[in-house]
């Protein structure tokens, strides 16, 4: 069965709230998402986001909703990838090759870039980190239970 129109259309509506989220509440990373993301392909990637440099292309992973079924969980994740991807052109850009011996230190850089910008959001972050990192879920709602962060 195949999707129609306006279920595809449909499907980008989080990805374009995303990019709004991100224009309102952070105009530093918001300029970087501009400056190095020209498109963005939504399809069922391996992986929840992938960056190639040579065209400033951004490929997303189509995002189930998660249990909970909140909209903004994935409207967060998103921007979350967006500026992930984005942080990647940026050390591209300073001509930092993605070898073997860089990929674990380029890969925490950008971690901690959406991290960054997920930390005004506490509650949802949570909902995103678990959504994007499945395997951590145990040990996020560990850590929730035992500091009252509910």
């Amino acid at each position: 069965m195949s999707a129609t129109g306006s279920d595809r259309l449909g499907s980008l509506v989080p990805v374009a709230e995303a990019l709004d989220l991100v224009r309102r509440q952070d105009r530093r990373r918001f300029r970087r998402v501009e400056r190095f993301i020209r498109r963005i392909f939504l399809a069922n990637w391996k992986t929840f986001g992938t960056y190639y440099p040579v065209g400033r292309v951004c490929g997303l992973k189509a995002l189930r909703r998660p249990r909970t079924d909140k909209h903004e969980v994935v409207v967060h994740a998103y921007a979350y990838i967006l500026i992930h991807e984005a942080t990647h052109g940026l050390i591209n850009s300073k001509m930092f090759a993605y070898t073997e011996t860089n990929r674990s230190r380029i890969e925490r850089i950008c971690h901690k870039e959406a991290v960054y910008f997920l930390s005004r959001f506490p509650k949802t972050a949570v909902e995103v980190l678990c959504l994007l990192n499945p395997t951590n879920a145990p040990k996020i709602s560990r850590w929730r239970a035992s500091s009252g962060n509910r």
